[in-house]
């Protein structure tokens, strides 16, 4: 017996889920050949009754869907805001800002210091950063 092919891809095991389905082998057979292909481990039993389902409900796509991600909280209002605070004051720390921001969190409001306004703190005191130099 030739040795197991290491490392594929998802979409590879998928697609040979897909076509041993459409000779209508069940799914525990299925699981069988593919782990004989390629490892015991690639893909559990319960996986691949759930692709022989979708196949069979006529699921076509072999890749991963795309994952709705999260709604970001931070606007362009906010970073307004935040940096409106900072020029106040340019003598601060993170958690006297979280005060004045009682419903962003401490790494959301570090996140638009450092990443969007692109601050960095010097000496006590946050000054813009641009090119690798403080202003």
């Amino acid at each position: 017996m030739p040795p197991p092919i290491e490392n594929p891809a998802d979409c590879e095991v998928r697609a040979v889920i897909r076509l041993i389905c459409a000779q209508d082998f069940k799914s525990v057979d299925i699981h069988h050949q593919i782990s004989e292909v390629y490892c015991e481990i690639i893909m559990s039993d319960g996986m691949v009754r759930k692709w022989v389902r979708a196949f069979k409900d006529g699921h076509t796509n072999i890749h991963d869907e795309e994952q709705s991600r999260r709604s970001s909280v931070i606007t362009d209002e906010l970073i307004q805001k935040v940096d409106c605070k900072v020029k106040e004051s340019r003598r601060f720390m993170i958690s006297s800002l979280a005060e004045k921001f009682p419903a962003i969190s401490r790494s959301v409001l570090y996140e638009i210091l450092s990443e969007r306004l692109n601050y960095r703190k010097f000496c006590s005191r946050w000054v813009q950063a641009s090119g690798g130099k403080l202003l």
